[in-house]
């Protein structure tokens, strides 16, 4: 294989030719998925053969976002051009603390940019690995209602972009030997597919939200960013032990449960989960609850409980 060294002092980029085989991105489709996809094509053993090969040094190559200049090289085309079909490139003025996943810039604390996970029945139908799986909230596939795979069922480890195939580990073990655990609760499933249409920018599924009672049109307003935010805090708040592999999806059950029935559901959430750390001396729900209230307040919306605060003053 050509290495780097062998052109030194010469410009890389005119050195080395496109590769054999040079598949198109998918509508969708996650950076790294298609870097894996393109790296199983051409018989290569894992990503970083082809990302050495076009130059990177091992910082690049495992970066969350490769430099785009050095990967375009390797299909014959532009950086320009690979941005032109949707793949993501790394601004540079966010650097570091967010990710460009499908165009938006999301902080790097709520995405997957170490290890991998997918939908196994996802792959087998359109055959790559979709932008949704970045996000660390991705917990579960709406669309087939199972648990995504985030570890070999052989070797037991975290899910790596640098392995040997998109349903293949880097111990060699064949992922789709994995059983992939149902998801029944529609609160979940219809949160998922808020989380997943904002990402995607398409429109939400108001049908299924009103069969869960969600608040749409707050919802609606909300940036993915200040979604995947919520998602966050309110795991923070999950008091029962959970196993380390579970609590992101402990922290979407809980928020898909509190936006249920609303607002009822997170009326209950506020008296089961805060109220025995409570000052009770203060009045009503907002003055019990108003560090916990600033985590409600969504876009141009403050989810205000009216009714109950003058109930309770």
């Amino acid at each position: 294989m050509i290495g780097s060294s062998e052109y030194h002092g010469l410009n890389y980029e005119s050195a080395i030719q496109p590769l054999v085989i040079t598949p198109s991105p998918k509508e969708g489709e996650a950076l790294p998925g298609f870097i894996l996809r393109t790296s199983e094509a051409n018989g290569y053993k894992s990503p970083l053969g082809i990302l050495h090969y076009a130059g990177m040094d091992d910082n690049e190559a495992r970066s969350a976002r490769p430099p785009l200049d050095k990967l375009a090289v390797l299909f014959g085309k532009t950086p320009s051009e690979l941005k032109a079909v949707g793949l993501d490139g790394q601004n540079a003025k966010h650097s570091g603390r967010y990710l460009q996943v499908m165009g938006h810039a999301i902080p790097s604390m709520f995405t997957r940019s170490k290890h991998a996970s997918l939908c196994l029945e996802c792959v087998e139908k359109f055959g790559y690995v979709d932008g949704f799986h970045e996000l660390k909230y991705a917990v579960a596939c709406h669309k087939h209602q199972v648990r995504v795979v985030t570890s070999c069922s052989e070797c037991h480890r975290p899910l790596s972009w640098h392995r040997m195939g998109l349903t293949k580990c880097s111990c060699g073990a064949d992922l789709t030997q994995n059983t992939s655990e149902s998801v029944t609760d529609p609160s979940v499933l219809a949160l998922l597919a808020v989380l997943y249409a904002k990402l995607m920018r398409q429109p939400l599924n108001y049908a299924q939200m009103d069969d869960c009672g969600f608040p749409k049109e707050a919802m609606e307003q909300l940036s993915i960013q200040t979604l995947l935010s919520i998602i966050y805090r309110f795991g923070l708040f999950n008091c029962e032990p959970i196993a380390e592999e579970d609590v992101e999806f402990a922290a979407v059950k809980t928020t898909a449960d509190v936006f249920s029935d609303w607002p009822h559901r997170f009326h209950d959430y506020l008296t089961e989960v805060h109220a025995p750390t409570t000052n009770l001396k203060a009045s009503g729900l907002r003055g019990q609850f108003n560090s916990f209230y600033e985590y409600a307040e969504i876009g141009n919306y403050t989810w205000r409980t009216t009714q109950h605060t003058q109930k309770d003053d």
